[in-house]
């Protein structure tokens, strides 16, 4: 009796396994995918490029419920690409700086959309990390707004709407953070952080 038990207990052990290698095996997969969208994005124009590089991150960031990130830089053709993408975590994520890009700007995505989350706009870290690098940043949030994260003023601008330019979470809730502005000062961000 008791062989059998331990049988059961193997099986199970077993079968858990090759669930957690099938999911890791779907999640490569994904990324694998992630990544030659992002290499496939590039150009001239940097709002283009970004938005490309952003909406190819959103569907990952949204299954996965992961921020995902990079920086944006011009190789030796002059061509604006996106450094390798970087997997990070619900609420965070550390791009690796490119050696062969003359990076401009970071960008990263904001996860799926979680109710106690606010994530619908850049937050002072975002705005601090970027002014620390020197370079400007992108923002793509669950609710599908694309912002534009302006070190030299110091302020975040809405570039599109709530769904008009990047995917938006299938999950989320409008008007669940409130009125979201088009524009946030540092001043505000702090104080809308203070807030929350």
């Amino acid at each position: 009796m008791r062989k059998s038990v331990l049988s059961v207990c193997t099986l199970a052990l077993l079968a858990g396994g090759l669930w957690t290698i099938a999911v890791a095996l779907e999640g490569a997969e994904e990324m694998a995918t992630l990544r030659a969208d992002v290499e496939a994005a590039q150009g001239h124009d940097e709002v283009d490029v970004a938005r490309a590089v952003l909406s190819a991150a959103q569907i990952t960031s949204f299954s996965q419920n992961l921020e995902f990130c990079g920086y944006l830089g011009f190789d030796g053709a002059g061509t604006l690409r996106s450094s390798q993408v970087v997997r990070g975590m619900v609420d965070e994520c550390s791009p690796l700086w490119p050696d062969d890009l003359e990076v401009v700007a970071s960008w990263h995505t904001h996860a799926a959309y979680d109710t106690g989350a606010w994530s619908e706009v850049p937050t002072v870290i975002d705005i601090e990390a970027d002014e620390d690098e020197g370079i400007d940043g992108y923002v793509a949030t669950p609710g599908g707004r694309f912002w534009f994260v302006d070190t030299e003023t110091m302020e975040v601008v809405q570039l599109c709407d709530r769904g008009a330019c990047v995917p938006v979470d299938a999950a989320y809730v409008a008007g669940s953070e409130g009125d979201v502005w088009q524009s946030y000062t540092y001043q505000e961000l702090l104080d809308r952080e203070a807030a929350q």
